[in-house]
């Protein structure tokens, strides 16, 4: 049996990838259709503002005490 060139794996790999988005937006489509909802999210910071504040005032100080 010969081995499969490179672009036989990078072709297949790119049509199981187009079966997988296909299959997701189907299982999707008919998950919404039977009534499910699917809440989008936005983006979730992962600091919070207070903290990354904190985080700068620490720093600079203990910037300003190796001086």
């Amino acid at each position: 049996m010969q081995p499969r060139n490179a672009s036989h794996f990078t072709s297949d790999r790119v049509a199981n990838s187009k079966l997988t988005k296909e299959k997701i937006s189907a299982d999707i489509a008919a998950f919404e259709s039977s009534g499910g909802q699917i809440e989008k999210l936005g983006n979730t910071p992962t600091r919070k503002a207070a903290g990354l504040a904190e985080a700068i005032a620490a720093a600079a100080a203990a910037d300003s005490q190796k001086q």
